[in-house]
């Protein structure tokens, strides 16, 4: 009984030792995988509709509670339009990215990047000028409204551009 006993408990600690290794196998393994640089593939259009409509609420809620309850109808109005021309500014360059990433030219993705910056910049200065005109704002009543919508939806138009831009 005692030789037994002593076998089984030997094939106990067999178990338990497997069973580390086979834990530090998985652990191993799992780290591996986090580690390792993974390629990053186009983006997919579902995709990008999830994160710019993610983008778009979160600048909707920032942008609300930024003027105030009680801001002017105007500047909520102003606000609407500013993110409407981002939303739809960056539908149009996700598509011309698309198809441009598809050419032949190695350099035209970086020039239509390059263009749309500019376009960008001065639609929207002509979209805040006819704001501020037509609905009798005061341009500073714009500035926090305008900057965070700038700045949400260019981190992620920027970071649609280099996902598509890597699976080239």
């Amino acid at each position: 009984m005692g030789r037994q006993m002593a076998g089984s408990q030997n094939g106990l600690g067999e178990a338990i030792v497997d069973c580390r290794t086979q834990h530090v196998d998985a652990v191993h393994a799992i780290g591996v995988a986090l580690l390792r640089p993974q390629k990053i593939g186009k983006m997919k259009p579902l995709q990008f509709f999830m994160w710019l409509a993610l983008t778009s609420v979160s600048s909707f809620v920032i942008g609300y509670f930024s003027t105030g309850k009680s801001g002017s109808n105007g500047l909520q109005v102003a606000h609407l339009l500013l993110v409407g021309f981002f939303i739809g500014f960056t539908i149009t360059m996700y598509f011309v990215a698309v198809k441009t990433i598809q050419s032949s030219n190695p350099y035209l993705f970086t020039r239509v990047f390059m263009v749309s910056v500019f376009f960008k910049i001065v639609l929207l200065s002509m979209l805040v000028f006819a704001l501020v005109k037509a609905l009798t704002l005061v341009p500073r009543q714009l500035a926090i409204p305008l900057g965070v919508s700038y700045l949400l939806f260019t981190v992620f138009e920027t970071w649609v551009l280099m996902r598509l831009s890597q699976s080239k």
